[in-house]
């Protein structure tokens, strides 16, 4: 964290400067890293600093994510971030613009998936049931195998009261051979 105070104040408005840290706030309120600092026992009472609660670091990240982007609004990974960002933080409808904007700047395959899929995640949390459905057919168009993007495409069917369609967007993650 302190070599990004470092960066921030030789170029305090660069924003791949503010997006490194961001990615950094963001992994660091990420559930395996609170998980880990939660079970963790140290010797000789040694203890982890610098981890705060996820709000605290998702909150950061975000502040970071928008410096970011006031500098750079049409950067696609930091649309994506922010979109994510807020969709963690429950900020769906705050959440979808950014996600478009990913997709709309995206020239990266891996990018547009991801915004696709937390583009579903966001309509669904908000009852869009089409428009969630849609974006994970999106994501499945990009990566026909993707696991997450077959499995909200499953939760999506399901709520809408048709199981035996649900269950057949699912059984590709059940039935296919892993990679490998």
């Amino acid at each position: 964290i302190g070599h990004f105070a470092w960066a921030r104040s030789a170029a305090p408005d660069d924003p791949l400067v503010l997006y490194g840290e961001a990615c950094l706030q963001e992994t660091l309120g990420a559930p395996r890293i609170q998980d880990y600092v939660r079970v963790t026992t140290l010797p000789n009472g040694l203890q982890i600093l610098g981890i705060e609660s996820p709000q605290t670091h998702l909150r950061r990240a975000e502040s970071l994510l928008r410096r970011s982007l006031a500098a750079s609004p049409q950067f696609a990974e930091a649309n994506l971030r922010l979109g994510r960002v807020l969709t963690q933080l429950r900020r769906h409808d705050e959440a979808l613009p950014y996600l478009r904007t990913a997709i709309a700047e995206s020239k990266d395959r891996a990018l547009s998936y991801y915004a696709h899929l937390f583009s579903g995640d966001a309509e669904f949390a908000l009852a869009r049931s089409a428009d969630a459905q849609l974006s994970y057919e999106r994501a499945l168009e990009i990566f026909p195998d993707a696991q997450a993007a077959q499995l909200g495409l499953a939760a999506v069917i399901s709520a809408g009261g048709n199981r035996e369609a649900a269950l057949d967007a699912m059984m590709p993650t059940l039935t296919k051979a892993p990679d490998g």
